[in-house]
């Protein structure tokens, strides 16, 4: 630290916790330099930058942004551009990497998994040693001031760090590698009342637009959606407008069995599992009054077993004239068994579908069958 009659940011703290706002220098007085750096310190927009702006990167900027992890060389690309961090405004004239910034200090291998980058601010005093032009050569030869200069550092964290100087700029994963940009983009007043004006649309004021439709609590007001928000306009039917009501969009139990539409379930909608889809051929009956057979299994489980069957006539079909008549039946039905299969010691049920057909020709069918889900 320089040689001060008093801590610079001591003097400024105290200052401020009696809500000092200016030095007046008197005539006559002697000035002495705690005086002077409280009316630099106070006169300094940092406060206000830190207090009301907050850190971020200004609109149209892509200061700091984090990308191309390099795993085998733990390293990653830092964009140029600039950031505010603690009130502060950091510039980075052209692109670097975490190895090779400037200030090495904390740099080291990345950590294994998810972890925070962040942007450190470090201020700090420069003096003669650092850069002679601050020893006056050309008239006093001697020191009169210090300097006070905005260093930084890329610090790669798996703690997450809430000190006012560090500015959250991604989060990092090694598994992929993939980078999650975190900054705060767009750090600019001006932009903040765009985006408050194109909110507000047409009414006077953003509130009154809010409160048109939101409850003081931030819920739906009562009566905000009716009728004419959800129609397509068509009077005559009535017809919910495309995209007004989705899936996702109903709440848990606002559509009962009571108030169900109808054809609004349909089997593709359901959970279920296909257990058959195939054709069978039915043998002819051996005679009158007898029955061809088929039995197509379906499944073998001990569970109860909710299933959907149909059953469709293939053929044959005969080539008929218009005023010719045709009409051949069969039967089917579902069968339900209780067996131990060998080599088990647990019971088993098997669901199948029995067909029986009358006829003294053989037949071919088409079974579908659905494992419904209970739940």
């Amino acid at each position: 630290m320089g040689n001060y009659s008093q801590d610079p940011q001591a003097a400024l703290q105290n200052a401020i916790g009696k809500s000092y706002t200016r030095v007046r220098f008197q005539q006559g007085k002697p000035v002495l330099d705690r005086e002077l750096n409280l009316a630099s310190d106070l006169a300094n927009p940092q406060g206000l930058a830190r207090t009301y702006i907050g850190n971020g990167t200004p609109a149209g900027d892509n200061g700091f942004a984090v990308s191309a992890v390099n795993l085998a060389g733990n390293d990653f690309t830092i964009s140029a551009g600039r950031a505010l961090v603690n009130g502060q405004e950091i510039v980075l004239a052209n692109n670097t990497t975490y190895q090779t910034q400037p200030t090495l200090t904390h740099v080291g291998n990345l950590p294994s998994g998810v972890s925070n980058v962040y942007l450190h601010a470090l201020p700090t005093e420069i003096t003669s040693a650092q850069d002679p032009d601050l020893g006056n050569p050309n008239d006093v030869h001697s020191e009169t001031a210090v300097r006070e200069k905005l260093g930084w550092e890329v610090v790669v964290s798996v703690a997450a760090v809430n000190a006012p100087d560090f500015y959250l700029l991604a989060v990092i994963n090694t598994v992929g590698p993939a980078v999650q940009d975190r900054r705060r983009l767009g750090l600019s007043t001006a932009a903040v009342r765009d985006e408050v004006a194109l909110a507000r649309g047409s009414a006077p004021d953003l509130s009154t637009r809010l409160v048109a439709s939101l409850a003081a609590n931030g819920t739906l007001a009562a009566n905000t959606v009716g009728t004419a928000q959800i129609v397509d306009g068509n009077v005559v039917t009535g017809k919910i407008a495309a995209g007004a009501v989705t899936e996702p969009l109903l709440a848990s139990a606002a559509v009962s069995n009571r108030a169900l539409a109808n054809a609004s379930v349909t089997v593709a909608k359901m959970t279920q599992t296909i257990v058959f889809n195939g054709q069978v051929a039915v043998p002819a009956a051996l005679g009158a009054g007898q029955l061809g057979t088929a039995v197509i299994n379906l499944l073998q489980i001990e569970d109860p077993a909710f299933l959907l069957v149909s059953v469709h006539f293939d053929g044959p079909r005969p080539v008929l004239t218009a005023a010719q008549l045709f009409n051949q039946s069969f039967t089917w039905k579902m069968l339900t068994n209780l067996v131990k299969p060998g080599g088990q010691l647990t019971y088993q049920h098997n669901y199948s579908v029995v067909i029986e057909n009358p006829a003294t020709t053989p037949i071919s069918v088409t079974c579908k069958a659905y494992r419904l889900n209970e739940a």
